[in-house]
């Protein structure tokens, strides 16, 4: 297996950043993420799923919500200790009650990937020092003979792609971090996303794809750093702020 790099995590207003034994700080991915959603407003779908989110919320009530979201972030967290337990080559993971229909969702992939032989990182910090960013990734593993960077997910109903895509825009974060860290040559991601009761979700994302979302992500860094600091992390230059106008008429800052 890969070495795992060693970075500390600290919270400054608000937004985490990762440290390197060396001093560097680094964004996370979901930092990045969640501060350049919030700044340039929700894009359609994700209006769509903050819709449904709030219709939700109605329908069960703000205390059930919140106990409902912090059982499915505990289910995740233990979800994922399980899966790398496997992945470490841990003899008979037990999936408790509550677990089990995920456990049985993924059963079929997880026998094809061998563990320890057919893996490389485990739950492994992944960096970019050039873009100034970092991240936790699941896993690096062949299946079906392929080497891939891997997430697993939960969720209580079969996705669609289009509901998919800050998935999508965090494996090519990843996966670019992962080649530059270790050298690699990764080109594609899988996503694996358990269902209780029926079999897993598999989105395979080929390289021209991961090309696409990786622009896309190229763009939120650069925000995101000339956001904080109003200078343009690649060039050193400091950066002019106009206001863009979106076509419903509301405005937003960027910086060019």
């Amino acid at each position: 297996m890969l070495e795992s790099y060693s970075l500390r995590s600290v919270t400054e207003d608000g937004l985490e950043y990762l440290l390197t034994n060396e001093g560097q700080r680094l964004a996370s991915v979901s930092t990045i993420i969640k501060v350049i959603s919030q700044y340039k407003g929700l894009t359609l779908p994700r209006w769509k799923a903050q819709r449904r989110l709030n219709h939700w919320k109605l329908q069960v009530g703000e205390e059930m919500a919140a106990q409902m979201r912090n059982d499915a972030c505990i289910r995740g967290t233990e979800f994922h200790h399980r899966v790398a337990n496997y992945l470490r080559g841990g003899r008979g993971t037990r999936w408790p009650p509550e677990l089990l229909p995920f456990g049985q969702s993924i059963k079929p992939i997880l026998l094809q990937i061998k563990p320890i032989e057919d893996v490389k990182l485990v739950e492994g910090s992944v960096l970019h020092p050039k873009l100034h960013y970092a991240g936790k990734v699941d896993a690096i593993a062949k299946w079906n003979d392929h080497w891939y960077l891997m997430e697993w997910k939960t969720a209580n109903k079969p996705q669609r792609y289009d509901w998919i895509s800050s998935y999508l825009l965090q494996s090519a974060a990843y996966i670019a971090a992962a080649n530059k860290t270790y050298n690699l040559n990764l080109r594609q991601s899988l996503i694996v996303i358990a269902l209780p009761n029926k079999q897993a979700q598999v989105f395979r994302v080929d390289w021209d794809e991961l090309k696409i979302y990786f622009r896309k992500w190229l763009s939120y860094v650069k925000l995101f750093w000339a956001l904080q600091a109003s200078i343009d992390i690649q060039t050193g230059k400091a950066l002019r702020r106009i206001i863009v106008t979106r076509s419903d008429g509301s405005r937003y800052s960027e910086f060019v």
